[in-house]
């Protein structure tokens, strides 16, 4: 029994020496995980009086494994790698959008305060191809913006495929380990460094995408993606595919092969749409990358098209309110503009389409939209009603002009064009109940805006409609500058019917007749005078056109004072003596300056700052969410490793502490040896 004692004692503790050897040399070995020894007595046996020990055993080795931690470490993990990659992301768009000089920034002040000098030499052919020159600055910014925001996409959508691709290497792999787990299991042996080795592929996977995962009773695990897919299922892994979304073709769309389905079967959807995105794929870089893509992209894409198309179309209705040195209307100062058809749905089974139109480009609003019809009655015409969603904030048109928190009780018209945020939206025939567009005004408008004007002559600076005192007025009333603005129709100079407007015994502003069937309007009426701020005179012609007329006088009027609107110029060749005089279009233009232009009051000069603070937001977010959710992970990886890490000082004495049991154990042997060789001796005398 000694012997026994002894041999077991040696045995026991060599396997410690070895398991602590072991754990030294995988101190910095990713993803090991330390093992201890588990040591019992041997039953004791009864002999005489007494049981006597029969020495120790060692009953497994165990690694140093918490549920709890790693799933945490690994959950956290997963939410770092998502804000870290977003902000990796967010920190190129940031380099697109410099401050000071070569700005895009820079650019539109620039075109912005262009016309002082053409306001002041209208005929100076120098000053009139600075502003040409300036305009081409501006498109080129806006075409090069666009162009990087889109190479960004590209790279970012390439990225989504390279982590999909490792996404499916890491599942493979976790599914074959199963399967060696699963064969070992079967003869009741603990894999401890196969475990490790799943357990090290399940955290560089939840780093991709955050994954769940189950045990089953063979020891296997399942693995489960994007909330409750499977992804790997005991030895048979499944994928995900990575490709454009059928319903926005910017977008990226994730989808899954479950495993253990067909090969042949269709993969399952998990994005339907942005909103749906963090329930569905909670964390890694995959998530971060897809929400780079289809959200923080789209965001800065929209908002600075909205710029452009603001400032373009403003910029070209004004245009067309004036004259050029040839005696011609004013053409558009810039091309590229046309807003794209609404996108429809793959599922649409109707032959319906979405056009989009601008109405008023101070009520943009920098987002996408989505179009969804409720009911459809075939006509001639058709008649529809639906729902409409702005994406950006997820609000519902009301049908009134507003937007409400929840779809409308009762679904909205289509059938008539639809007003919402400055664009109209006409649905064409063909549609039918189901159908879905989505809709993006503002997603080409930087890329394909240019100089329309060819010529410095063709800039149209002058105003066709002057301002002339009636008679021999009496007060000191000068006037300052008129412009005009086409709102409906088109600008025929000298068709402009004249306007007349005096001054009653209050100071204030009334108007005479007007011809028929031309009418005129201002409100309110009478106008109260104020010296030197601009007054607004509607003008309809009979004819189609309507003409928003800004009018500046300054000084002191007395009653009766008369003045009249007219609009003498011909057509070519004009009165090019009037327009040489004439740059009160130029003055216009400078006026736009100050005009309201976006997000309820933020000037049409200080537009840029909408899209700085749109990017400067993002980054500041991402910025916060990636350092916080570092440090997160970093903590809870601590842990983890605190407690399965190797801990080279605790194994150095633990070293210690079996060496002298092993030389103890050698030596109770050695002893117990010479006493078993002097019994035989004694015996064999």
């Amino acid at each position: 029994m000694s012997l026994n004692i002894a041999a077991r004692a040696l045995t026991t503790n060599l396997s410690a020496l070895q398991v602590i050897g072991n754990n030294i040399a995988n101190a910095s070995t990713p993803g090991y995980s330390r093992q201890s020894v588990t040591l019992e007595q041997v039953q004791g046996q009864f002999s005489g009086s007494a049981y006597f020990g029969k020495g120790v055993q060692l009953t497994g080795v165990n690694r140093s494994f918490d549920q709890f931690l790693t799933q945490n470490a690994n959950t956290l993990g997963a939410l770092s790698g998502s804000d870290s990659i977003r902000f990796k992301g967010l920190q190129q768009v940031e380099t697109l959008f410099p401050l000071g000089e070569g700005s895009l920034g820079a650019s539109v002040t620039k075109l912005m305060n262009v016309w002082v000098d053409a306001a002041a030499a209208p005929t100076d052919g120098a000053a009139r191809n600075v502003v040409l020159n300036t305009m081409d600055e501006l498109a080129r910014r806006f075409n090069d913006t666009q162009s990087q925001l889109e190479e960004l996409r590209i790279n970012a959508t390439t990225e989504v495929s390279e982590t999909v691709t490792r996404v499916n290497d890491l599942a493979a792999r976790i599914a074959n380990l199963n399967d060696q787990i699963s064969r070992v299991q079967s003869d009741n042996r603990v894999p401890n460094d196969l475990l490790d080795q799943r357990d090290l592929a399940i955290a560089e996977l939840n780093k991709l995408v955050q994954v769940n995962t189950l045990n089953a009773d063979d020891n296997t695990i399942t693995v489960f993606a994007a909330g409750s897919y499977p992804l790997v299922l005991g030895n048979r892994a499944g994928s995900l595919v990575a490709g454009q979304d059928p319903a926005d073709t910017d977008r990226v769309q994730v989808r899954i092969r479950i495993a253990g389905s067909a090969p042949t079967s269709t993969p399952l959807s998990i994005t339907p749409d942005f909103q749906g995105l963090d329930t569905a794929l909670r964390g890694g870089e995959l998530q971060g990358l897809v929400r780079f893509v289809n959200k923080d992209l789209t965001d800065v894409v929209n908002t600075v098209g909205r710029l452009a198309l603001s400032m373009a179309t403003q910029y070209n209705t004004q245009h067309r309110g004036g004259v050029d040195l040839l005696g011609q209307p004013g053409g558009n100062l810039f091309n590229g503009l046309a807003l794209p058809n609404g996108q429809p749905g793959p599922a649409n089974v109707g032959t319906g389409a979405v056009a989009l139109s601008v109405t008023d480009p101070t009520a943009f609003v920098a987002s996408d939209y989505e179009l969804v019809l409720a009911s459809a009655t075939a006509g001639p015409p058709d008649t529809y009603t639906g729902t409409l969603r702005r994406l950006s904030d997820g609000a519902y048109a009301n049908g009134a002009g507003g937007w409400v928190n929840a779809p409308p009780a009762v679904p909205i018209s289509l059938t008539a064009p639809l007003a919402a945020d400055g664009l109209q939206i006409d649905l064409s025939n063909g549609a039918v109940a189901g159908d879905r567009f989505i809709l993006r005004p503002f997603s080409d408008a930087a890329e394909g805006i240019a100089r329309a004007v060819t010529s410095p002559n063709n800039l149209a600076l002058a105003s066709p409609v002057i301002v002339q005192p009636v008679g021999s007025n009496s007060g000191q009333v000068t006037v300052e500058g008129v412009s005009l603005t086409v709102s409906a129709g088109t600008l025929t100079p000298g068709t402009i019917p004249p306007v007349s407007f005096s001054f009653n015994a209050s100071g204030q502003i009334t108007l005479g007749a007007v011809t028929p069937p031309a009418t005129a309007s201002i409100a309110p009426s009478p106008l109260p005078f104020e010296s030197g701020r601009p007054f607004a005179v509607t003008v309809n012609d009979g004819a189609g056109n309507t003409y928003e007329l800004s009018v500046s006088l300054r000084g002191v009027p007395r009653v009766g004072d008369t003045f009249t609107l007219s609009s003498p110029l011909a057509p070519p060749p004009g009165s090019p003596e009037l327009l040489r005089q004439n740059a009160d279009n130029a003055k216009a233009f400078l006026a736009l300056r100050d005009r309201a232009s976006f997000d309820g009051g933020t000037s049409l000069s200080d537009g840029y700052i909408p899209v700085i603070s749109r990017v400067a937001s993002l980054l500041q977010e991402g910025k916060f969410n990636a350092e916080f959710s570092q440090s997160q992970a970093a903590s809870a990886e601590a842990q983890r490793a605190n407690f399965s890490g190797v801990n080279l000082d605790e194994e150095a004495a633990r070293l210690l502490q079996f060496q002298q049991a092993y030389q103890a154990s050698a030596r109770y042997l050695q002893t117990t040896q010479s006493l078993f060789d002097t019994l035989l001796a004694s015996f064999g005398r």
